[in-house]
């Protein structure tokens, strides 16, 4: 009867709570009742009959945040790590070696390995998107990376899955393939979007966590759009963002000149950072920079000289203008994000 009166297909719907009414001649008392989702998938319902007194007006309410507490602690159990992987997570961060990891797992500690790392990005999307994605990775990772090598090992660390894949030699197609295929399995699933970075191959286990960082690395390089990468495709993102880190975590490193410019876009409102850097990323072509700005050329030309003249820059320097680039870009990345709105500087053309 419920089906018939559609009250399944509503509850499959959305959050909204669904009253069915009273009927004492099919002895059906009047209950509520609510889906429990994460994003679009549902994970159950909780239904609530009257009793001897009828439903509080807030009772509605109640029943939905009580569906959204159980959707955190339903995909929660899906996530609890057994034994295994907290050997795996020891060898890939280097807190337990090879030499234990191998016998009880049934490996040989000699054996090539390959990382791969998987990551929900959450820049954008609902919470509770993210957290089911990150589930369902942690389900579907075991199984597949085992039909591609037998002996995978997975773990979770922090907010990332990882694939331990002994025996291979290289990033060939087929693992690429199979990374592809995990991504937008999860994205369909859980709607979530889902990264794949992989590391180089290592000769022996005892060098997993090589394999892991670069993975982390590739993570954090990848662009937006990317679904699998691998280090040797970002290598030089990942270098110079290690460069860039370096730096940022040195004071005396700073650089006074970018520092005097980064301060005056603050305190009037310009963007003569990114006028400059889009100078620098063009390797000086005003025409191709200002093209990238979508400004006319003349308006560029006044905005590198005034910027030159603000903080004391010295791009006629090879290696002063190395530094300013390297110190702009950490300026840029370090920036929240919609700080700044570029506008005309005074004056400017």
């Amino acid at each position: 009867m419920l089906r018939e009166w559609g009250v399944f297909d509503r509850l499959r719907a959305g959050e909204e709570v669904v009253c069915v009414e009273e009927h004492t001649e099919l002895g059906i008392r009047a209950r509520l009742a609510v889906g429990i989702h994460a994003g679009q998938r549902t994970l159950g319902t909780i239904w609530v009959q009257e009793g001897a007194e009828p439903f509080a007006e807030r009772s509605p309410g109640v029943l939905l945040g009580a569906a959204r507490v159980a959707a955190g602690h339903l995909i929660r159990r899906r996530t609890r790590h057994p034994p295994e992987r907290q050997l795996v997570a020891g060898l890939l961060d280097g807190r337990i070696g090879a030499d234990v990891v191998a016998p009880a797992l049934g490996l040989d500690e000699r054996v090539t390995a390959i990382v791969a790392g998987f990551a929900v990005r959450t820049d954008t999307g609902d919470p509770a998107v993210h957290e089911l994605g990150r589930a369902d990775l942690a389900e579907m990772v075991p199984v597949l990376a085992a039909t591609h090598r037998r002996g995978a090992l997975t773990a979770t660390a922090g907010s990332r899955i990882y694939a331990v894949l002994p025996g291979v030699e290289r990033a060939e197609l087929a693992l690429v393939a199979l990374c592809t295929d995990i991504a937008a399995s999860v994205g369909r699933r859980t709607g979530a979007r889902v990264q794949v970075g992989l590391g180089s191959a290592v000769p022996r286990l005892a060098e997993v966590p090589a394999s892991r960082a670069e993975a982390d690395r590739v993570l954090e390089a990848m662009p937006a759009a990317a679904d699998v990468a691998l280090i040797g495709d970002l290598r030089a993102e990942v270098l110079l963002q290690q460069t860039l880190e370096t730096l940022a975590g040195d004071p005396d490193l700073q650089d006074p000149a970018v520092a005097r410019l980064v301060g005056y876009d603050a305190a009037h409102r310009t963007d003569l950072v990114g006028s400059v850097l889009a100078w620098l990323d063009a390797l000086g072509d005003v025409r191709a920079a200002a093209a990238a700005l979508g400004v006319h050329p003349n308006t560029l030309r006044y905005r590198v000289r005034r910027a030159v003249a603000v903080g004391g820059l010295a791009l006629d320097d090879p290696r002063s203008r190395l530094m300013h680039h390297l110190e702009l870009l950490i300026a840029r990345r370090s920036a929240p994000s919609g700080l700044t709105r570029p506008r005309a500087v005074a004056g400017s053309p």
